[in-house]
């Protein structure tokens, strides 16, 4: 049987439906470039992190190697009272500085992805909220069409 709806009628839904798919659809883009640009922020502070990281442990190895040639040169001296000890401190120092910057390239490195995880998190809560209120309108809408 076909329904039977006056024209203002018909006029009056199919303009309420444009309008909500308009205002959804500004509401759904909107949400999309704000979560974009986040998820292009957060690349950009990871790929700084990674950067700083690669600069730390080339520092590190460069560390390392003036140690080593620093060893090497104090081996020649060894005759010199306390030479050992001086080399075991900086040993230490140099073993100490480099668990310090792991650790803060880790905690950073968490924070990023903890940061990621979030912003996935409210990315599909949003999602769920926007497909909560389609399902809402359509429903209302085959109730207005009598469906």
């Amino acid at each position: 049987m076909p329904l039977a709806v006056e024209a203002p009628q018909l006029e009056l839904v199919l303009t309420v439906a444009a309008i909500a798919g308009i205002v959804l659809g500004i509401w759904w883009r909107t949400a999309y470039q704000v979560a974009a640009a986040r998820a292009d922020e957060l690349d950009k502070a990871l790929d700084r992190a990674q950067d700083r990281n690669s600069e730390l442990l080339e520092e590190l190895r460069n560390a390392q190697a003036e140690l080593r040639e620093a060893t090497k040169t104090i081996q020649k001296f060894e005759a010199l009272p306390n030479m050992e000890r001086i080399v075991t401190l900086m040993a230490e120092t140099s073993d100490r500085q480099d668990a310090h910057a792991e650790r803060r390239t880790e905690v950073g490195v968490s924070r990023l992805v903890a940061m990621i995880e979030q912003h996935e998190q409210h990315a599909s809560e949003r999602h769920a909220k926007t497909i909560a209120a389609l399902t809402g309108i359509t429903t209302r809408l085959e109730t207005l069409n009598g469906n």
